[in-house]
């Protein structure tokens, strides 16, 4: 699986980089091999102003699934990773759930 973090105005640290890729590790884990690619943008939009304003879009691109995305804004990178991660996390799940549902068999191999 193929991860990409893309920073704009926000400077990550090394430290909040590796809490990226662990939280992003732990949501795909049981998936991981459905999943082609996974894309991380934070962005901090109203730079030094503070508030609300560090955007992180999350991309999960699935093999023969087309895609998934999932965004939200925060007042912390921490903050915001944990709750868009969370939520990238349930939406994969959900995914191959209808699937599984909707195929009526199990998935086997996940």
């Amino acid at each position: 699986m193929e991860k990409r973090i893309n920073d704009r105005n926000v400077g990550l640290t090394p430290k909040q980089r590796d809490l990226i890729n662990r939280r992003l590790e732990r949501a795909s884990d049981q998936f991981a091999g459905q999943i082609h690619s996974v894309s991380v943008l934070l962005n901090d939009e109203n730079g030094p102003n503070g508030g609300e304003d560090i955007l992180c879009r999350v991309i999960v691109r699935l093999n023969g699934e087309g895609e998934i995305v999932v965004k939200g804004t925060g007042s912390s990178v921490e903050a915001v990773v944990t709750d868009v991660v969370d939520r990238v996390s349930f939406a994969i799940s959900r995914r191959f759930e209808r699937r599984k549902d909707s195929q009526g068999t199990s998935m086997s191999g996940l």
